[in-house]
């Protein structure tokens, strides 16, 4: 079970997460945004489904970038498509959640893939 904290700047509008996961004392030392989107990038969640445990981290990534990640099915590299979700929308074990979609919403990651 995670947390994924978003906040946005009322004055500039550009955006900063902290990913907060149950089992680990993670929080930001920083404060505040301790790094920012630009007008190209975008907040995702990278979520691997591929064990019992599903992982998941947050990226600040551009369109057509690579997630490197190793797992079991070794599915890699992950590439982010333009609509900043999974480019291989055949993989079963991995999803990109683009966060400016969830935005003042609730994003449940569950045991299983939803769709992305």
């Amino acid at each position: 079970m995670g947390v994924v904290d978003v906040w946005r700047c009322s004055i500039c509008h550009v955006k900063g997460t902290e990913l907060r996961v149950q089992g680990l004392n993670n929080l930001s030392a920083e404060a505040g945004f301790p790094v920012l989107d630009g007008t190209d990038t975008r907040w995702i969640v990278f979520a691997c489904y591929a064990e019992e445990d599903p992982k998941f981290d947050v990226y600040n990534m551009r369109a057509g970038e690579e997630i490197q990640h190793e797992c079991v099915e070794k599915v890699s590299p992950i590439t982010v498509s333009k609509e900043f979700s999974i480019e291989d929308k055949s993989d079963k074990y991995h999803r990109v959640y683009n966060l400016d979609n969830y935005l003042n919403e609730n994003l449940e990651l569950t045991l299983g893939p939803q769709a992305a």
